[in-house]
């Protein structure tokens, strides 16, 4: 029988009825399904899954949707699925009933759907086939289920830093709104040339001869930690950027001596980076979490330059050089790795620390104290023996998420490999870009300046928004409970979502009963936001 089904190449899939009377396909000279009961046998493979709560099912070539009603009637609370299929033929088969998930086709598609989904219910992903039709495209499958973990690691990376940092992300926050009226739109430093980046890895000191004999040919930014090398090799950079919220950042501009180089600082960075610093400041946003206020702020008519959280100054320096200018981007210092005993250009302080507390005992290659989890050994791009951490090798990876528009080039000669197309000089990277038309995606609206009035309104808003919580909640810890009052915590919880981001523990769901733990510490943070609102006027 099957003999007489062999397929000429590029023929269609078929449907074959089985001795059981039940209808099976042939395709790619296999069948899809099991012999001689494909329907029944699936069922009964979709009835016998153990699944998993928590978890997202990436389910490959659903085809005729056998088993597809049981899985989704089985399926355990706070499960996702997703249905691929990269074959054009194979997706346009009735798939029955049962398919309550997307069908997707490839990576791009996947990609897109991984970005929009809210992963703070899920633990792991997993692959469930339930037909052949994996088989014809097992390796890719295998890509996809790889890359929904890589989703979901950033996930539960970024939300164990926003537990962390997140409430001096959210205080910052509220302190600096205020200083919004007096710094500068970004737009002002947009630029016709093209744009030097200038992070603070080793293969930055191989450009400084470089980047001072072609100074005049580029708007050169540098990132915070990357000011000394700068300025200790004799180039003044034309914007420097900031992202961190700690006051550790303060050490990065030690050597700045009075100098009125633009500032583009995140509206989270230090504040008291920002109240000792001599020049211009040009504020940008990083949307740490899917929150509402962010949503408020640009209602509000307060509207910022808006660069993607992508964990690292480095990466933030490369999306606003992108918005700078509409031209190339070049960039050294983003190494990802280092050489044993050098973590940072010369004259970082960072590296100037190291020097500062070396040690016979504790020479600069001991680095297990700055470094957990454990680093790794890794291969540069001139096949130097190299040391990265689990951080730095995602930041590479994150470079991904930025959409150059074919404009980013790479000058550094050390560091990691990267996917992106290289130059081995500066004077090289500019000639052979001048007069090249880069058709990228266009960049942000430019934002306007900011009025005081715009900013002293929407924290007047905030401050009655908090007034009114602390008093439901009030309330509702002395004992008035019941769905009105509940409905109106709830609610009031919602719209202030900055309040609870931070926690460790999963938010109450919709049903879900609330806490008493929960709301007296949304309430506690409620009041020391509105201390920090009536400290920091406009």
């Amino acid at each position: 029988m099957e003999s007489s089904l062999a397929a000429p190449a590029g023929e269609p899939p078929r449907r074959v009825t089985e001795s059981s009377g039940e209808i099976n396909l042939y395709y790619r000279g296999r069948f899809l399904y099991p012999r001689p009961r494909p329907q029944s046998s699936t069922e009964q493979k979709a009835a016998a899954l153990n699944l998993q709560d928590r978890t997202l099912y990436l389910v490959p070539s659903p085809l005729l949707g056998y088993g597809l009603k049981t899985l989704m009637d089985r399926r355990p609370p706070d499960c996702l699925f997703i249905f691929v299929e990269p074959d054009p033929r194979l997706r346009e088969l009735e798939p029955g009933e049962g398919r309550a998930a997307p069908l997707l086709a490839g990576r791009e598609e996947l990609e897109a759907w991984l970005q929009a989904q809210d992963f703070s219910r899920i633990r792991r992903a997993e692959l469930l086939p339930l037909s052949h039709g994996y088989s014809l495209e097992a390796p890719r499958y295998r890509f996809f289920l790889d890359l929904a973990r890589s989703y979901l690691n950033r996930y539960w990376k970024n939300r164990a830093v926003l537990v962390q940092l997140g409430p001096l992300w959210i205080k910052n926050l509220f302190k600096n709104l205020s200083r919004l009226p007096s710094g500068a739109s970004p737009a002002r430093l947009k630029t016709e040339l093209p744009v030097f980046t200038a992070g603070a890895g080793e293969s930055l000191e191989d450009l400084l001869p470089e980047l001072r004999t072609h100074r005049r040919r580029f708007f050169l930014l540098g990132v915070d930690t990357a000011l000394g090398a700068l300025l200790d090799g004799g180039l003044v950079p034309d914007a420097v950027i900031a992202l961190e919220a700690q006051h550790i950042n303060l050490l990065d501009f030690l050597g700045l001596e009075g100098r009125k180089i633009p500032l583009l600082c995140d509206l989270t960075s230090a504040p008291a980076l920002l109240n000792h610093y001599p020049g211009e400041k040009y504020f940008y946003l990083t949307p740490f979490a899917d929150l509402a206020v962010f949503k408020e702020l640009s209602q509000a008519g307060i509207r910022l330059l808006t660069l993607p959280p992508l964990g690292s100054v480095g990466l933030s320096a490369l999306a606003a050089a992108l918005y700078l200018s509409g031209g190339p981007v070049f960039f050294a210092g983003l190494d990802f790795a280092f050489a044993p005993g050098k973590t940072h250009a010369r004259s970082s302080p960072a590296l100037l620390s190291r020097l500062a507390t070396c040690r016979r005992t504790g020479g600069l290659e001991d680095l297990a104290p700055g470094f957990d989890p454990p680093l790794r050994r890794v291969q540069g791009k001139d096949g130097a023996a190299l040391l990265s951490s689990p951080n730095l090798l995602d930041y590479r990876a994150y470079l991904s998420f930025l959409n150059g528009g074919g404009r980013l080039f790479d000058l550094g000669r050390r560091g990691l490999p990267l996917a992106i197309p290289r130059f081995a000089g500066l004077e090289e990277a500019l000639t052979k870009t001048a007069g090249l038309v880069f058709s990228g995606a266009p960049g942000p609206p430019e934002p306007p300046e900011i009025r005081a009035g715009r900013v002293g309104a929407f924290l007047a808003a905030q401050d009655q928004a908090l007034g009114e919580l602390l008093q439901t909640g009030r309330r509702w810890l002395a004992g008035e409970r019941g769905g009105e009052a509940e409905g109106e915590l709830r609610g009031r919880l919602k719209a202030l979502d900055y309040l609870t981001c931070t926690f460790a523990d999963d938010p109450p769901g919709e049903e879900g009963p609330l806490g008493e733990s929960y709301v007296k510490r949304a309430l506690a943070w409620a009041g020391y936001i509105r201390g920090v609102i009536k400290n920091f006027p406009v």
